[in-house]
Parts: C-alpha cells; structure tokens; sequence
C-alpha cells in the first residue's frame, strides 16, 4: 500500500502493534513512549496511526499542525466529521476490506460488550 514502509505505530500495544516500533497507551517495557497525542510526529519518520474513533478529531488537527508523513486508517463513513480536512490534505486513499474482515475483536471490545463499527476503512497517505 502506497510503496511505503511505516516505521513507527502509534495508537496500539505490543499485542496489535503493526511495526517494530510503536507507541503505547499505557507504560509497557518495549513501547519507546506512551500517548502518541504527546509525541512529535514530525520527526522523519512514516506512522502507521489507527486511534479510536472517539479522538480521531484531535490526530487529524495534530496531522494539520505537524504535518508528518502518515498513512491513518479511519472508518470510510461519508458523515465522518473529519472526511473534509482528509480530502484536503492527503496525498492518496486506498478502501480497504470491511472492518470484520481485516480486524479482529480485542479482549477490550468483549469487556466491554461492544462490537467492531460498520463499514469499511480506508488508509489515507498524509
């Protein structure tokens, strides 16, 4: 996808990291820092950032302001609150497969008695 390799993964632990590097939600050994939303993103590197929905506002402005080399996966939903800066500032999109089919359910979602979103994703190159 986009002929890039990201380097480094920002939103995840070292269960369902996508990269030998990542950025963790909680203090873990093998994390090089924690809370991705408090580290540089302009730093030469290419980040893989999959965040939840619910700050998924807040990576976009971050994107806008430090503007980082990134591909950010994010719900394909037409009323998605950010698709409008995305269209503005990506350098390409890619649909990927239905969310069921590419990501499986964490022990998280099950605690919490919740499910996958609907639909599809789309991975944007910023």
């Amino acid at each position: 996808m986009f002929n890039i390799r990201p380097y480094v993964d920002g939103f995840v632990t070292k269960w369902n990291r996508q990269t030998g590097n990542y950025v963790s939600w909680v203090q873990e050994e093998d994390a090089e820092s924690t809370n991705s939303l408090f580290q540089t993103w302009a730093d030469n590197r290419i980040w893989w950032l999959f965040p939840p929905i619910s700050i998924l506002q807040q990576v976009v402005n971050k994107i806008i302001l430090e503007k980082p080399s990134a591909i950010l996966i994010t719900p394909d939903w037409k009323t998605l609150s950010v698709m409008a800066k995305l269209n503005r500032i990506n350098m390409g999109c890619e649909i990927l497969p239905k969310i069921t089919q590419c990501c499986p359910e964490g022990l998280g979602i099950s605690a919490a008695n919740s499910s996958l979103p609907p639909g599809r994703l789309i991975a944007w190159r910023i």
